[in-house]
Order: structure tokens, then sequence, then C-alpha cells
């Protein structure tokens, strides 16, 4: 990745050669590069996918979150950063193996560098009302939150 414009980064779809919108954000932008469905043999289960790219300003991080139904698989492209996963801080980079974030798993990320971009994947199930959900302190979350992460969990992802 020496040398790469991380600005470039699924920024044109290589099927339209159209360039994708940009969704700005405190912490950056991002751009969503593919999304669809996918059937899950096993379990006749329909899962969403989204692939998207996390392109980061320096010191800027995403809130702490969890999500209900959504898992995530993130892979650091460039730049350096700093993931928070239930309390655990480590350091990412490009060199750094992917980061999986289960369901229910309270995470956060910072960038350290002015160049970092993630590629975030997320898997969640049809149906599912899916939206950001932060709390400042894991304490507010609502009670039915523990039930719905054990109800909801698959075992296959």
């Amino acid at each position: 990745m020496t040398g790469i414009d991380v600005d470039k980064f699924c920024v044109i779809d290589p099927e339209t050669e159209q360039i994708l919108p940009r969704t700005e954000r405190e912490w950056g932008y991002y751009t969503v590069c593919s999304e669809g469905r996918v059937l899950q043999d096993q379990d006749n289960m329909v899962i969403n996918y989204k692939v998207k790219y996390l392109h980061f300003e320096m010191n800027k991080a995403i809130h702490k979150q969890f999500h209900f139904n959504r898992i995530e698989l993130w892979t650091v492209l460039s730049g350096e950063g700093l993931a928070t996963i239930n309390g655990t801080v480590v350091r990412i980079n490009k060199d750094t193996d992917a980061i999986v974030i289960r369901m229910g798993d309270d995470h956060k990320v910072v960038a350290l560098t002015s160049n970092f971009v993630i590629k975030e994947i997320q898997l969640s199930y049809i149906g599912s009302d899916e939206s950001d959900v932060i709390y400042p302190d894991p304490a507010d979350r609502p009670a039915k939150y523990l039930s719905d992460i054990k109800k909801n969990s698959c075992q296959t992802c």
C-alpha cells in the first residue's frame, strides 16, 4: 500500500464508473462500496451485507457504540489508530489482523494519523431495525439488551 492515494479508496464504482457519494461525519467520511443480501445455506437465513470505507481525520473518533443485530469486520488499509473493544485498547494499522466486532461488543476507534482508512464489512439480519446505539456507559443499556443479543446471535458468523 505504499504510495497509494487513500482518498481514492472506493470513490469510483468499478461497474458504472460513477463517483460514489460520500457521507460526511464529525470524524471524517465514508463511502458505501457494495451492499446486498446473501443466503446462509445452513439455516436458510438471509443476511444483509454492506462494505464501507471509513476515512478518518487525525485525532477524530467514532463514538462508543454497540449493535443488537450487526457484526462488523474491520481491516485497516492505511494509517494507524486505536480501537477500543469491550474496554480493551489496541493499536491498529495495516499490519494488524482483521478485527471482528461481534453483536453487543462495545467499540470505538480513533485516528492517530491523517491517512487512517478502515474497510468495514457489516453483516446483519434481514428485518432487523438496526441502528447505531451509543451509550457513554454500558450500565445505561436497556435491560432487554442481553436477551436480544442471545436470541439473535449467529453461531456461524
